[in-house]
C-alpha cells in the first residue's frame, strides 16, 4: 500500500512540474511576462524549444538588381547585366521578411555557375551575410547587398548567379537566380 502512494505522489509531482513549465512557457511566448533583453555579453545558455510550434512567416525577394557599385545606403549606381572580367560586380537584393518576437534575421549565401555550368565561387555559411535587428513592425523590408570578381584566366559567356536567403527565426528560405555576361 505504501508503494502505491509513493507511486501516486511520484506522478503528481512530475505532471504538476510539466503543467507549470508549460505555463510558464506559454506566459513568455505571449508576452505576458517579459524578460529583460540580453545584454552584448551574454551567452545563450539553451538553445532549444521545448514545446515546438508552427512559425508563420514569409520571406519573399522584392527586387534584384546587378550594379556597377552598391552605396552604404544600399542604392544601386549604374544598374546593368554586362560586365568586364577583372573589374568588381556587385548587386543588391531586397527582401521581405516577416518578424518573429520582435526580430528579424537574414542569411544570404550564393554561389556563381561559369558558363558550363562549373561552380567557380560559393560564399557558405561561413562566409555568409548575417542581418539581425529588432522591429516593431510585423514585417521588414531589407536590403543585401555584396560584390564579387570574375577573375581574367576565366572564359567569357553567360554566368549565373544564385542567392539564398533564409530567414532562421521563421525557419523560410528563399532563392534566385539569375544570368549576366561577362566580357
Amino acid at each position: 500500500m505504501a508503494d502505491n502512494n509513493a507511486i501516486t505522489e511520484i506522478l503528481v509531482f512530475i505532471t504538476l512540474a510539466v503543467l507549470s513549465s508549460a505555463g510558464v512557457l506559454a506566459l513568455l511566448h505571449y508576452d505576458i511576462v517579459q524578460v529583460r533583453p540580453p545584454s552584448p555579453n551574454d551567452q545563450p545558455i539553451l538553445n532549444a524549444e521545448f514545446i515546438p510550434f508552427e512559425r508563420d512567416g514569409n520571406l519573399v525577394v522584392q527586387k534584384f538588381e546587378f550594379c556597377e557599385s552598391v552605396t552604404n545606403s544600399y542604392e544601386c549606381i549604374n544598374p546593368k547585366n554586362s560586365f568586364q572580367k577583372g573589374k568588381p560586380t556587385s548587386f543588391k537584393i531586397t527582401m521581405q521578411s516577416d518578424t518573429i518576437d520582435r526580430q528579424v534575421k537574414l542569411e544570404e549565401n550564393y554561389r556563381i555557375l561559369g558558363p558550363q555550368g562549373q561552380v567557380f565561387l560559393e560564399v557558405g555559411d561561413r562566409e555568409s551575410f548575417h542581418y539581425e535587428k529588432t522591429s516593431s513592425k510585423t514585417t521588414e523590408i531589407v536590403a543585401l547587398a555584396d560584390s564579387f570578381t570574375v577573375s581574367t584566366d576565366l572564359p567569357s559567356g553567360t554566368y549565373t548567379l544564385e542567392v539564398f536567403v533564409t530567414n532562421p527565426l521563421i525557419n523560410k528560405k528563399t532563392s534566385l537566380t539569375r544570368t549576366f555576361e561577362m566580357e
